[in-house]
This record gives C-alpha cells, structure tokens and sequence, in this order.
C-alpha cells in the first residue's frame, strides 16, 4: 500500500509542477500577444496575485472554451492542451483521494 501511495503522490507532485509550468507559459503568452484578454481575465499570474478571483476567473475562461476567440492559433492549440491536462489532473486528484480513502477504510 505505501508503494501505491508513493507512485500517486509522485505522479500528482510531477503533474502539479507541470500544470504550473504549463499555466505560467500560457499566461505569459496570453499577456505579450492578447495583452486585452489578459488584462479582461484581471492580469492573472500563478504566485503574484493568485486570488481566488482570479484563479475563477482562468479557469472559467477555460471551461467554457474561450480562448476559441482568439485569432493565435498557436495560443489556441496551447490552451487546449492546457485544459486536457486540467482535467486529467483534477481527475487524477480525486481519483487519488478516493484511493486514499477507500484503502484507509479497509484498514480499519
């Protein structure tokens, strides 16, 4: 059991500094060649000024595919990449907490 949490702890670390990595080149990307968007989203950055205002209102833009408006097509593929991997990690993230939970139950 320690080995499965391990490679799930291991696994969700990697994919978390890869999601950051991947947010700040796309954000960047969104500042320097859609500087409107950027400023309209509220000039979002990951560690600056991450308010949860913020933090709603990229993923928001991201949920409901508005970056599909822009006329990057670079920035456009990169923001779908950007939202597959959002939504492979929150699944990996509760995927891994229900294994968390299930196997603690049976411990008991």
């Amino acid at each position: 059991m320690n080995t499965l949490y391990f490679v799930l702890f291991l696994v969700l670390t990697v994919s978390c500094i890869g999601g950051l990595v991947s947010q700040q080149v796309f954000l960047s990307r969104l500042r320097r060649l859609h500087h409107s968007t950027w400023e309209h989203l509220g000039r979002p950055v990951i560690f600056l000024n991450s308010g949860m205002l913020n933090t709603a209102g990229f993923l928001r833009f991201m949920w409901r595919r508005e970056y599909e408006s822009l006329p990057d097509a670079g920035t456009v593929a990169f923001a779908r990449f950007l939202r597959a991997f959002l939504i492979f990690y929150f699944v990996l993230f509760g995927l891994t907490i229900l294994v968390f939970f299930s196997t603690m139950r049976s411990v008991k």
